[in-house]
């Protein structure tokens, strides 16, 4: 199977190419790319892995590459070890359980994925609509053809080409979806410097459809998107924010809204309201939003509907109170039980029999140094998480 010297990205290229073509080379490089995922878990180096599997050094890099990427997609995709993808796709592509809840919501449509990538959201896309997805760059393009063999449903078609030039209005596409590549220097996010633009594809296809998708870094704040009228959803995993979604045309459900994921919880509305009542003390109970909630500006919507006060907001958090236990409360609850200063935190800790902790929020010491430093001295069992309202130290359980 050993090429001669080349460089990387046409070596690259002919590795994928002789998997797309050849049902026994995707065989061969598939097994040879889990076998390194193997031995990389086993704390093994690109270097001895390649002479252990007797891969030319080039060849070693790349097997090494896919590796690693087959390793981060673990939590990301189900089938992740029949998954091709290069580093930026492993990063940037659209996790499974976020791209099965837009192919539900985008069901039954004619869809036109432009800048494809590796191909991973056309290919669930697929599951419940006809897909075909445009890919510029020929490895992206090649890897989704790849990626399209890992699930047992019908397949998108995937074409190599730019889509300025492309034809899309022979595929008469209902709908026109775009996850476009983010500069990863860029320090404050901007419409214009997504690859493909947003806007440039709008003024080139509009005249095929209004139902235009675009997802956007999800750090983006909606007031930098200047369409006329659109819906911007934010999508969190596990209360970690993953996605920033604009819909426009008939696509549009509300103006705002936000997803969590797993739970299936969503919240949308046309109007932010504004938090009707707050406390300075904190009651039994505290809840802390999910930031798909806080993005989408749904925070006052979320107090008055569940009758939560306000009690305190930082970088990251809003906190909300109660004396009241509230069910299906969209992020996460908290008995308080106790709370101190950081300087008697410890003594207060040991009395409650805290083994760990974990702080939401910044202490005067770096993050993982004050977390050692304090569980270095607690010989409890119990799992306590620290909030800071200004400079006091609330300690609570998790619900």
């Amino acid at each position: 199977m050993p090429y001669k010297e080349k460089s990387s990205n046409h070596l690259f290229e002919n590795i994928l190419e002789e998997a797309v073509k050849s049902q026994s080379g995707y065989e061969s490089w598939d097994i040879i790319i889990n076998m390194a995922a193997n031995k990389i878990r086993e704390g093994r180096s690109a270097d001895i892995i390649g002479r252990e599997l007797h891969l030319p050094l080039r060849e070693s890099k790349i097997v090494f590459d896919l590796a690693m990427s087959r390793i981060r997609a673990e939590s990301k995709f189900s089938n992740y070890e029949k998954i091709w993808l290069d580093s930026y796709s492993s990063r940037y592509s659209t996790p499974e359980i976020v791209a099965l809840y837009r192919s539900e919501r985008l069901k039954d449509n004619q869809i036109v994925d432009i800048g494809s990538g590796a191909g991973m959201q056309s290919i669930f896309m697929a599951r419940n609509s006809r897909v075909t997805g445009i890919e510029v760059e020929k490895t992206r393009y090649l890897l989704s053809l790849l990626n399209s063999r890992a699930y047992n449903w019908e397949r998108p078609l995937f074409i190599n080409g730019d889509f300025h030039s492309s034809d899309i209005g022979s595929l008469n596409p209902s709908i026109i979806f775009s996850d476009p590549l983010r500069p990863e220097t860029e320090t404050e996010r901007s419409i214009r410097s997504l690859v493909p633009n947003p806007y440039e594809i709008m003024e080139l296809y509009g005249h095929y459809t209004d139902e235009f998708v675009f997802d956007l870094p999800p750090q983006m704040k909606r007031s930098k998107v200047d369409f006329d009228d659109f819906e911007s959803e934010f999508i969190s995993i596990g209360g970690s924010l993953n996605r920033f979604t604009v819909y426009l045309g008939k696509l549009k459900k509300k103006n705002f809204s936000a997803v969590l994921l797993p739970k299936m919880i969503r919240i949308e509305s046309d109007k932010q309201e504004e938090i009707r009542g707050s406390v300075k003390t904190h009651r039994k109970y505290i809840y802390s939003l999910d930031p798909a909630v806080i993005y989408a500006g749904l925070e006052g919507n979320i107090s008055n509907e569940f009758s939560l006060p306000y009690l305190y907001r930082d970088k990251r958090r809003v906190i909300l109170t109660s004396d009241e236990k509230k069910d299906q409360f969209p992020g996460e609850s908290f008995l308080v039980v106790g709370e101190s200063t950081e300087d008697h935190l410890l003594n207060t800790l040991h009395y409650l029999g805290a083994g760990k902790i974990i702080p939401r929020y910044n202490p005067t010491e770096e993050y993982y140094n004050f977390k050692s430093i304090i569980e270095s001295k607690l010989m409890g069992e119990e799992l306590f998480y620290l909030f800071d309202q200004n400079g006091q130290i609330l300690i609570c359980k998790k619900m």
